[in-house]
């Protein structure tokens, strides 16, 4: 993915196992381990969580989407988008996830199995599914599982966006509607206010301000930024070198989906760099 006017990168935007049952022994392997623990997981099926994410795909591309194997991942862990999705592809959570570090509602993959199909784009067109945060305040508290470090980190990505937003944060473990960060093994959260105690995974591995500040984005009801409606007009998208049951994550959201409040930003935090997604 290239700018227009830019040299661009070769092919894309750019960058099985088994899957899991809500009931299986997960401590017969480490990867099962890490997504029983997972609190952003918990109460999902994830069988059908990771087949409808799959399904998508598939309607995308139009083909059936032959399960992967896992891919270890060479190279230092590097402060920026991509590394996000290393570390969750690592852990094993990135194809339980959209865009490997968003977790869905219900409502939200839902309205994404909708607009796939033509038809149903017209019914949905209006939805919106994420909500903001009552008088521009969120709250949020620590697990015990948070080490100083991310809890510095925190501290440090919640006064960047307050000092350059209207959003203010409040650690505040008794808030009716609040997020508790907690150590996941991955680095990942839902995208808006879903109402009521919503997980946000900050791993060890998590430990630079960029990817902290990245997920409390999310968590303000923030998108990608190659997910806008306007995109094509700034970037070019390869999908060459993208797997085809990846290829869905570059889709874009409909104008009745999202507000752009800002002109398209090249180097904003909240956008995939040039080989995500790549294998």
């Amino acid at each position: 993915m290239v700018g227009r006017g830019e040299k661009s990168e070769p092919k894309a935007l750019t960058g099985e196992h088994a899957a899991a049952s809500p009931f299986y022994d997960f401590t017969t392997t480490g990867l099962f381990y890490v997504l029983y623990e997972h609190k952003a997981l918990r109460g999902v099926n994830l069988d059908d969580r990771l087949q409808r994410l799959r399904n998508l795909a598939s309607r995308k591309t139009g083909r059936p989407i032959i399960p992967t194997t896992i891919e270890t991942v060479i190279g230092p862990i590097i402060d920026g988008v991509g590394s996000i999705i290393d570390m969750n592809r690592l852990e094993g959570v990135d194809e339980y996830m959209l865009e490997a570090d968003i977790n869905l509602t219900e409502e939200q993959l839902e309205h994404l199995e909708a607009t796939v199909d033509s038809s149903a784009r017209r019914k949905r067109q209006g939805s919106r599914t994420e909500m903001k945060w009552t008088n521009n305040k969120v709250f949020y508290y620590f697990d015990p599982s948070i080490s100083t470090e991310i809890r510095r980190l925190v501290a440090k990505a919640t006064f960047y966006i307050s000092s350059r937003t209207c959003v203010d944060f409040d650690e505040n473990a008794a808030a009716p509607n609040r997020v508790l960060i907690y150590d996941g093994g991955a680095c990942n959260s839902f995208v808006g206010m879903i109402g009521g105690e919503q997980p946000m995974s900050l791993a060890g591995g998590c430990n630079a301000m960029g990817i902290v500040a990245h997920e409390f984005t999310h968590a303000l009801g923030v998108w990608h930024m190659q997910m806008r409606n306007d995109r094509d007009q700034f970037i070019t998208v390869d999908l060459t070198n993208v797997p085809p049951q990846s290829q869905f994550n570059y889709d874009k959201l409909t104008a009745a989906d999202i507000v752009n409040y800002t002109p398209y930003e090249y180097g904003s935090m909240m956008h995939y760099d040039t080989r995500s997604l790549v294998h």
